[in-house]
C-alpha cells in the first residue's frame, strides 16, 4: 500500500516539475503541487486527461514556478477541481480560476473533508510557503515537505515533528552538503566580506519572492557600513509581500521593515551590493548593467541554481561570476534530521539530481 496509491509526475530527480498525486477514492486524485522545468522542451509534468479531470484537488506549497508553473496546462487537460494555498500562494502565482479555497499562513493548521483531512504548517521558504500531512480515512498517510528550511534566517517554520507517515516526499535541493542552515550562511558571509575588503562590488540575481528577503537581511545585519540597493521590480516585490507579514519571524519583522524602507531609498549606481530579481539575469537591462560593471572591479554572486544556457550560466562558466548556494532548501542533513524527527515508513528525497530511497 505504500506507493500504490502515489504517482510521481515531475520533481524526483530533477530540479523542477515537481507534481505528487494521492490517490484517495477510485480513479479519484489529490495532487500536491502542478510545477514546470523550466530547461526541458515539454516543461510540465507527465498528466494524463483522465488524471487531470479526475483531480479533485491541488494542494500548493507555494508560488515558485517549479511547484506552480504548470496550472494552466492542468485546467487546459481538464482539471476542475479546487486549489488550495495561502493567499500570498495564490496571489503571487497569478491563478485566475473561481474555485479556490485560502489556507492560513500564521501557524499549523487542519483542512479537512469527509474522505481526508490534511494538516499543514509554514514551511520556511518564501511568503506564503506551507508543507502537507495527508491522512486518508483508509489509514493512509502521506508527507510532503514543498520547499522546506528548518533553521530560516528571516521566514517562519512550523518545525514537523512526531508524524507518521507510510511515504514522505522531503526536500533535499542541496544533496551534497552536510552542512547546516547556519554554517552555509557562515560560508556565503565569508566570501562577500573577503571581496568587500579587497574592494569588489557585488551582484546577487535573487528570486521575486523568494531567497532575496533572506539574503536582504543577512547583508544588512552584517554589512552596516556598505551600502546596498535593489532593483524597483525588488522593491515593489517586497512591499506587496509587506501587506501581509504572517511569512515572517515575529521578532523580525518590524527589524526587516526598518531595513528594507532605508536600503530602497539606495541608488543603484553608488551601490556596494546590488540585489537584483532576476534570477537568471534574463533581463535584457540587467545583462547591460552587469556587463558595464564587469568591467571595473564587480563580482557577481550566484546563490541558487545554476540554469544551464542563462546569461547567469555563462558568467559562470567564463569564471566573471562564481556561485555560493544560499540555504534556501533543505541540504542532505536537514533532510536526515526530518527523518529522525518522525517516523516515515519511506522517504523519497525530491528536488535533486540523484533518486534515492529511503527506509
Amino acid at each position: 500500500m505504500l506507493m500504490t496509491k502515489l504517482k510521481i509526475k515531475g520533481g524526483y530527480g530533477e530540479h523542477g516539475r515537481s507534481c505528487f498525486m494521492i490517490e484517495y477514492k477510485d480513479k479519484h486524485y489529490i495532487m500536491f503541487d502542478c510545477g514546470i522545468l523550466d530547461t526541458d522542451p515539454f516543461p510540465y509534468p507527465n498528466i494524463t486527461d483522465e488524471e487531470a479531470i479526475n483531480t479533485d484537488f491541488l494542494f500548493l506549497s507555494h508560488a515558485h514556478k517549479d511547484h506552480s508553473g504548470a496550472i494552466d496546462h492542468l485546467i487546459y487537460k481538464g482539471f476542475s477541481g479546487w486549489i488550495l494555498g495561502t493567499k500570498q500562494t495564490i496571489d503571487f502565482s497569478h491563478i485566475e480560476y473561481d474555485k479556490i479555497i485560502i489556507l492560513n499562513n500564521k501557524h499549523k493548521d487542519t483542512w479537512e473533508n469527509p474522505l481526508f483531512y490534511v494538516n499543514y504548517g509554514r514551511s520556511g521558504h518564501c511568503p506564503g510557503s506551507l508543507w502537507f500531512y495527508l491522512v486518508l480515512d483508509d489509514g493512509y498517510r502521506f508527507f510532503y515537505s514543498g520547499d522546506f528550511q528548518q533553521d530560516p534566517m528571516l521566514y517562519a517554520c512550523d518545525l514537523p515533528t512526531n508524524l507518521n507517515a507510510d511515504v514522505a516526499i522531503v526536500d533535499m535541493a542541496n544533496d551534497q552538503s552536510m552542512k547546516s542552515a547556519k554554517n552555509l550562511r557562515e560560508d556565503l558571509l565569508a566570501i562577500i566580506n573577503n571581496y568587500r575588503h579587497k574592494g569588489y562590488k557585488m551582484i546577487l540575481p535573487v528570486q521575486l519572492y523568494g531567497r532575496g528577503n533572506e539574503l536582504l537581511y543577512l547583508l544588512a545585519t552584517n554589512f552596516p557600513n556598505n551600502k546596498i540597493a535593489m532593483d524597483q521590480i525588488m522593491i515593489e516585490a517586497i512591499e506587496k509581500m509587506l501587506l501581509d507579514c504572517d511569512w515572517m519571524q515575529e521578532e523580525k519583522k518590524n527589524i526587516f521593515i526598518d531595513y528594507f524602507t532605508k536600503i530602497k531609498k539606495n541608488d543603484i549606481a553608488r551601490a556596494e551590493i546590488i540585489l537584483l530579481a532576476d534570477t537568471h539575469l534574463d533581463r535584457l537591462d540587467n545583462q547591460l548593467l552587469v556587463k558595464r560593471m564587469l568591467r571595473q572591479k564587480t563580482k557577481v554572486i550566484c546563490t541558487g541554481r545554476k540554469k544551464e544556457g542563462s546569461f547567469l550560466a555563462r558568467l559562470i562558466n567564463d569564471h566573471r561570476a562564481i556561485r555560493i548556494p544560499y540555504p534556501h532548501h533543505s541540504s542532505r542533513k536537514d533532510a536526515l534530521d526530518m527523518q529522525e524527527n518522525n517516523q516515515f515508513a519511506m522517504i523519497l528525497p525530491f528536488h535533486c539530481l540523484t533518486r534515492e530511497i529511503w527506509k
